[in-house]
């Protein structure tokens, strides 16, 4: 696993395409808002007013596109920081998010492990 400054230069600049890819959907969608008061800003109303726009052109797949037009020095700013942050992963590499989406399963209710056990019947998945 590599973070942000062991890639290559194409590699940060797509890892920045895809971090803002991500930035934009997200405040498409509502994940990712700003409060305007707090900030003293008007970058929530710009994107509110970037989604009007699409909605009112019929055309609301070109919400993300009209967002960054009116917010791109702040989408880019972020998705940078988010660029930076995340950790890359190479081919044949296994990562685990243990976060609250990465399991159903709750850890006080796995099974113990048994010795005798083995997460595949018995000839698979062992050399």
């Amino acid at each position: 696993m590599r973070g942000y400054s062991d890639l290559t230069s194409e590699e940060q600049r797509k890892a920045f395409i895809m971090a803002l890819q991500d930035v934009l959907e997200q405040m498409c969608t509502g994940e990712l808002m700003f409060d305007d008061t707090r900030s003293k800003g008007d970058v929530q109303a710009r994107i509110d007013a970037a989604l009007v726009k699409a909605e009112e052109l019929e055309t609301p797949w070109f919400g993300p596109e009209l967002i960054f037009e009116a917010v791109k020095e702040e989408a880019s700013e972020i998705a940078k920081g988010w660029a930076e942050e995340s950790i890359y992963m190479d081919l044949g590499e296994r990562a685990v998010y243990l976060g609250e989406r990465s399991a159903t399963l709750k850890s006080e209710d796995a099974p113990e492990a048994h010795p005798d056990t083995h997460p595949y019947p018995r000839g698979i998945g062992t050399a």
